[in-house]
């Protein structure tokens, strides 16, 4: 027998509904639901067998087996930032914005264009990251590459404002050499800007 549902609207339930029912009348994350089997109400988030239906709408929700290693997560954040710095760096040389040192005696300070140039990088990687992320697309290219999102609680993309909070820690760790390693020791494999933001990075595949 198939599994049936009853749906809260408003102050009521109505049903019974089956499965297919529910997905072709574009069911929602935030949707109560009882089955025949258990009278309680619980969100389609929360309900196991909604998930690939979810997945397919985009929407991955944060599991215990969905969550991005550490390796993968250092492979996809390395395809993002290092081709983007050296082929803004050369631009910058060739067309004289960086005037490389001749000089290379030791505590002499830093020219000021490098100084510059980085400040402007760090911003652009900021705002570049927090952009596409908060964006339906929810994955930089290096993500993308390596099959991976960012999602809130509710397996959503992040808000702009917590995509911004998450790439300034993100830009602040690569600045002050705070480590990224701090996942290591979240039993949600969140790095430290992930937990303070709310989100989540995990594998689609």
């Amino acid at each position: 027998m198939e599994k049936e549902y009853y749906l809260l609207d408003g102050y009521e339930k109505t049903g019974p509904f089956t499965y297919h029912e529910l997905v072709q009348n574009g069911l929602d994350v935030n949707t109560q639901l009882s089955t025949s089997m258990n009278d309680k109400l619980q969100f389609a988030s929360e309900m196991p067998e909604f998930y690939d239906y979810f997945q397919s709408k985009g929407i991955y929700f944060p599991t215990g087996d969905n969550l991005a290693n550490f390796g993968t997560r250092a492979v996809a954040f390395i395809i993002d930032y290092f081709p983007l710095y050296i082929v803004l760096e050369l631009v910058a040389v060739n067309t004289g914005f960086i005037k490389l040192p001749t000089d290379l005696t030791l505590n002499k300070p830093f020219p000021q264009s490098i100084i510059l140039f980085n400040l402007g990088f760090s911003v652009l990687f900021l705002l570049y990251r927090a952009i596409i992320e908060s964006s339906p697309i929810k994955a930089t290219i290096g993500k993308k590459i390596c099959k991976l999102v960012v999602v809130d609680i509710n397996g959503s993309a992040p808000s702009i404002l917590q995509s911004l909070g998450r790439n300034l820690g993100v830009v602040m760790s690569i600045m002050l050499w705070v480590p990224f390693l701090t996942m290591l020791f979240n039993e949600h494999r969140q790095n430290w800007y992930d937990s303070l933001a709310k989100t989540y990075v995990v594998k689609t595949n």
